[in-house]
């Protein structure tokens, strides 16, 4: 397994043969992640097979900020009332050929270690998903809490990542 930017896919009919049950995460990996990724608008990375010719999962990453009205009780402590700077996993799949082999999980660490690596120059305080009902449990085990008013808006301050890293090495 091997991670990489969509920038350095050459294979593109292997977009075409991705699927992961999901349409709207398929039709964006097939029409606009790249495209995306060359205007800056996100940046999508790709989880190939050791033989790199099958994708077996991908993750987009952009940045964006959360309302302070947003945050759970707990979140709020010592930050203002305007919107809070984070990164946001857009999107996260794994082909269905690869599920429940632990590929999400590697992918979600992978661009765990991404933010946390651009939160060293950047403003980063949290890192955000807004994720499909079907998906939640996966972020909730990972640590992930519920936003304020809506279910499907799940947050993790980036120290929670920070400690979850440096305890591992």
């Amino acid at each position: 397994m091997i991670i990489v930017s969509i920038r350095d896919i050459t294979l593109r009919q292997a977009f075409k043969l991705f699927n992961c049950s999901n349409e709207e995460l398929n039709i964006y990996l097939n029409k606009y992640a790249y495209a995306n990724d060359m205007t800056g608008i996100s940046k999508t990375f790709i989880c190939l097979s050791d033989d790199k010719k099958n994708i077996i999962g991908y993750y987009t990453l952009c940045a964006s900020s959360v309302m302070n009205a947003d945050l759970p009780e707990n979140m709020k402590n010592k930050l203002p009332k305007y919107p809070c700077p984070c990164a946001t996993i857009a999107r996260l799949a794994v082909d269905i050929k690869y599920q429940k082999q632990q590929y999400g999980k590697a992918l979600l660490k992978d661009a765990l270690k991404r933010i946390l690596l651009v939160s060293q120059s950047i403003g980063i305080h949290m890192i955000k998903v807004d994720t499909k009902p079907e998906a939640k449990s996966f972020y909730l085990h990972y640590g992930f809490v519920e936003a304020k008013k809506d279910s499907l808006l799940l947050l993790l301050p980036i120290d929670t990542v920070f400690e979850a890293i440096n305890h591992k090495k």
